[in-house]
């Protein structure tokens, strides 16, 4: 049993802060065709061939909706060709929103819509470059609560945070509108940042310092938990147990598939963890042949406890110390014990089962992180 993504990487303009692997859509309207084709192709060959099931699907992107409800249609069709995976989701962006999209819900094609709303405010909106506006935002969210009411579909959004300007009450009121608006029991927040590629990187764009961040989020994290919601993930909020259950798969590093261009995967081979990456861009990835470009890498012992590491302590569950030997053949606490005995006590709470990192730990886990990273070489050398 697997999970799957796929990438669609056609936007309908660049936003000022992404860093991920998109292309303008109008400017190669003609690759749409060839790129579908190729991602029937190779998941045809995944469910007719290799027989596999999907327990989870994610089509993300880009904005998935350019793609067109007939071909989104063809695609998920066959993610069920054997049974329904228990969560399907589709990101989408507001303005690409319309009811042609219902019969996928309908159906029960999809599951889930991660919608990305960003934020409610106009000069926000406009602050990060993003093309939409707070009442195209408000149209989609309205058709979102059809969709939630009428074909009991999960709701999602996506909130950027610490724009230049930005205060809480800002974000309140963000939140009080959408969940006027809608039934959305998932909330992703996302810190603005100024990374090398963005427009903003190249406009010299300026951003939160980290006190001013800090703040800022304790504030919305705890205004989050007295409307009813758990912080599961670093980033992420759910109400009523609605976690991202392929998010999930990621973070406890699952074994799943990503098909199209940019995309990746990780399977366990013979006790070692592999990472496929797809690294051919999007005309290349269009006229390629099937599972061409597909880039295998594999974790050596130290890469394999990194990632559990990094992983693991995004989560409200952190690391389970019996999984984490199972997983690496090392014991945890031989390894890292004398590194937590160095880390401030508010950071985390330490069992003899699990290790997991408090809300003031979230808040250093680059820092955390680190340390870690750096003790692991010498660890393993220890008789």
């Amino acid at each position: 049993m697997s999970s799957l993504y796929i990438h669609i990487p056609f936007c309908a303009s660049r936003c000022d802060y992404c860093t991920f692997y998109s292309e303008v859509y109008h400017k190669h309207a003609s690759l749409v065709e060839p790129y579908h084709k190729r991602l029937l192709d190779e998941l045809s060959f995944l469910v007719n061939e290799k027989k596999l099931f999907f327990d989870t699907a994610y089509i993300g992107g880009g904005n998935p909706g350019l793609l067109g409800a007939e071909r989104l249609h063809t695609l998920l069709k066959l993610v069920h060709t054997h049974g329904r995976p228990r969560e399907v989701t589709m990101e989408i962006n507001p303005e690409t929103l319309t009811e042609e999209f219902f019969p996928l819900f309908e159906e029960g094609l999809i599951t889930r819509l991660s919608i990305g709303i960003q934020s409610m405010s106009d000069g926000f909106l406009r602050r990060i470059g993003r093309n939409t506006s707070s009442g195209v935002n408000e149209h989609a969210l309205r058709l979102a609560e059809r969709i939630h009411d009428t074909c009991d579909v999960e709701i999602s959004v996506d909130l950027i945070v610490a724009i230049p300007g930005q205060t809480i009450v800002d974000l309140q009121n963000d939140l009080n509108r959408i969940f006027n608006l809608c039934t959305a029991d998932h909330v992703s927040l996302y810190c603005l940042t100024v990374e090398e590629g963005s427009r903003l990187f190249e406009k010299g764009g300026i951003f939160m310092n980290e006190d001013e961040q800090a703040s800022l989020l304790y504030e919305l994290w705890a205004y989050l938990k007295g409307l009813g919601f758990e912080h599961y993930e670093i980033s992420n909020f759910a109400r009523k147990g609605k976690y991202s259950q392929h998010n999930l798969v990621y973070w406890t590093l699952g074994t799943y598939i990503g098909l199209g261009s940019s995309a990746a995967s990780t399977i366990e081979e013979e006790g070692a963890l592999v990472h496929y990456a797809q690294e051919q861009d999007l005309q290349s990835y269009a006229h390629g042949k099937p599972f061409s470009g597909y880039v295998m890498e594999r974790l050596n012992t130290v890469e394999r406890i990194e990632e559990e590491i990094m992983v693991g302590l995004r989560t409200r569950w952190g690391i389970d110390k019996g999984s984490f030997s199972r997983r690496t053949g090392h014991d945890f606490s031989a390894l890292f014990d004398g590194i937590i005995a160095t880390l401030d006590s508010a950071w985390y709470t330490d069992s003899g089962q699990f290790f997991i990192l408090t809300e003031n730990g979230y808040m250093v886990l680059d820092a955390i992180l680190l340390r870690f990273f750096e003790s692991i070489a010498e660890a393993l050398d220890r008789p």
